[in-house]
């Protein structure tokens, strides 16, 4: 019990997911449909990405003892403890699903996803950047996991997983000189999927801005550097991150809001 609650108070943040709930249920939340239904969707990624971060958490473990040695639950000793915790939340999480009566399509996506992340997490688990890819895969199978036609807003799932991309591209940009052109590509693909419908000039205006920003970071602001825990972070990159995961969430919600006006 004192190996959860320790663990919780390392890497459970609620504000954060909760903030990103809200930010990813605007991508599929249409101004004429229930605020109820909103609601109830935004307390399923809640939980979701709680019960989420455990299983992510059991298989980075070769990753994070290394860049993370202060966490306890990476130790010897507690990580066949901290396993059979994983291996209790999310039985608990699938049964709490059935209990609130979630369509059984939807309950079965997310049990094949984690079955998926399992596999690949077992095979790549040593592989920074393709278990980063790997963690991303929730957002768009969750995303769709709660509204009524997910093929309706096939765009829109999909870019959560770019948003969410360009969010860990843009707060880990230090560490490797080629991320910032694969962010500036990340960014091209979020613009293309989320703003596509807007006029010309509105789309090239919302798809370029991000790009300009993160530009503008890299060559005219990166002479100050920042001590990040253990990290050494570029002054011009310093919000960069947070920027782009309130970005394009609320600008897609905010023209699809007039748009029905």
């Amino acid at each position: 019990m004192k190996l959860l609650v320790t663990y919780i108070s390392q890497r459970f943040k609620p504000l954060q997911f909760l903030v990103l709930a809200c930010l990813l249920s605007l991508l599929i939340y249409h101004p004429t449909d229930e605020i109820a239904h909103w609601l109830n969707g935004i307390g399923f990624l809640f939980a979701s990405f709680f019960a989420f971060r455990f299983l992510d958490d059991v298989f980075s473990v070769h990753i994070d003892r290394i860049e993370h040695p202060e966490r306890q639950y990476l130790s010897v000793k507690n990580y066949v403890t901290f396993v059979v915790i994983c291996a209790c939340v999310l039985p608990i999480y699938l049964i709490a699903l059935f209990y609130f009566e979630w369509p059984w399509p939807y309950i079965g996506s997310i049990i094949l996803l984690i079955i998926t992340s399992v596999i690949l997490y077992t095979i790549f688990g040593k592989k920074p950047n393709v278990l980063m890819l790997i963690s991303l895969l929730k957002y768009p199978v969750l995303l769709g996991a709660f509204i009524d036609f997910p093929e309706s807003f096939l765009p829109q799932i999909i870019a959560s997983f770019f948003i969410v991309l360009a969010y860990d591209l843009a707060e880990d940009i230090h560490r490797n000189k080629s991320t910032f052109w694969w962010l500036l590509v990340v960014e091209l693909i979020c613009g293309l999927l989320l703003f596509h419908h807007l006029t010309l000039t509105l789309f090239l205006l919302f798809l370029i801005a991000p790009i300009i920003q993160t530009v503008l970071a890299h060559f005219f602001s990166p002479a100050k550097a920042n001590a990040v825990g253990n990290k050494l972070q570029l002054s011009g990159y310093r919000y960069l991150h947070i920027q782009l995961i309130f970005y394009y969430p609320i600008t897609y919600y905010v023209f699809t809001y007039f748009s029905t006006l």
